[in-house]
């Protein structure tokens, strides 16, 4: 059986310890992950360094929001896979479905919990491709 390429994440997250952790425990799990610490380096990151098979967006990040960088890749024409995290967002059908969201995850949220989520996602954007 030959391996798969590691999916390849961008991880936005402002709070540097988070976005280590993040970093080396998704990396543990198998993932490429390429870490912005805001949302105006996540877009600058995605559009010159991608292609990228998700995006993992802090939703409250100075300088761009998480839906505003995910806002802004639709708008463009990307249909990247897409989670987004945040200790307080809820978003309705029609916001998730107009964003193109995969899952919205709550800090704090378990590693087990997030690495499910994102392959889910990654799952049903290769089924929807």
């Amino acid at each position: 059986m030959m391996a798969s390429a590691s999916p390849r994440l961008l991880v936005a997250e402002d709070d540097e310890f988070l976005r280590e952790i993040l970093q080396e425990c998704l990396e543990a799990e198998g993932f490429d992950v390429v870490s912005a610490v805001d949302g105006a380096q996540a877009l600058e990151l995605f559009l010159s360094s991608g292609p990228y098979d998700a995006v993992l967006l802090d939703d409250e990040m100075p300088l761009l929001t998480g839906r505003k960088v995910l806002a802004r890749l639709r708008e463009a024409g990307e249909r990247v896979a897409a989670l987004l995290l945040s200790g307080s967002l809820v978003l309705d059908e029609n916001e998730r479905a107009g964003l193109g969201v995969g899952a919205v995850l709550r800090k704090p949220v378990s590693i087990t919990e997030l690495t499910a989520a994102i392959r889910r996602t990654l799952a049903n954007a290769s089924a929807d491709a």
